[in-house]
């Protein structure tokens, strides 16, 4: 009697064990890896490549978009998104659609950094002269684009 009661607890302490217990969901997006960033600035005469700025902490973010029929980007526009370095599918708010977009460099602090990056990705876009994609304007000089004015 002693032996089966002892077995009967020992089972009761497993199964609360096991009970309490809870499953993790594997896909569920970290709450802090999505950003809210707005278009910073982009060359008129080069839109693929443009900055973000991270609404948070106002860090920067270079950014080129992958479908440029599908977007391309407009000032202040607000994306949604986890901005990590790599290719990444940003939701843009004011279209309620999701942009691929590849993050080419980030935590740049200020916006002089920024502007410099910027510059040196459009010089060296990869996406120019790529088999995958070719950009339908040509790859500019950089230094006949107009600056911002600061």
């Amino acid at each position: 009697m002693k032996k089966i009661l002892t077995i009967s607890f020992l089972f009761l302490a497993g199964v609360i064990l096991l009970a309490s217990c809870t499953k993790r969901d594997y896909y569920e997006e970290p709450p802090n890896e999505r950003e809210t960033a707005f278009v910073d600035y982009f060359y008129e005469d080069y839109p693929f490549v443009f900055i973000v700025q991270f609404q948070r902490d106002g860090r920067y973010a270079v950014v080129t978009t992958l479908n440029e029929d599908e977007y391309l980007p407009i000032i202040d526009e607000e994306l949604v998104g986890n901005f990590g370095l790599g290719k990444k599918s940003i939701f843009v708010i004011d279209g309620n659609f999701y942009a691929r977009m590849d993050v080419l460099e980030t935590n740049i602090r200020t916006q002089a950094e920024a502007d410099d990056a910027l510059a040196y990705w459009v010089d060296n876009d990869p996406y120019n002269v790529s088999a995958v994609m070719t950009r339908s304007k040509p790859k500019p000089d950089v230094k006949s684009l107009q600056l911002r004015k600061r």
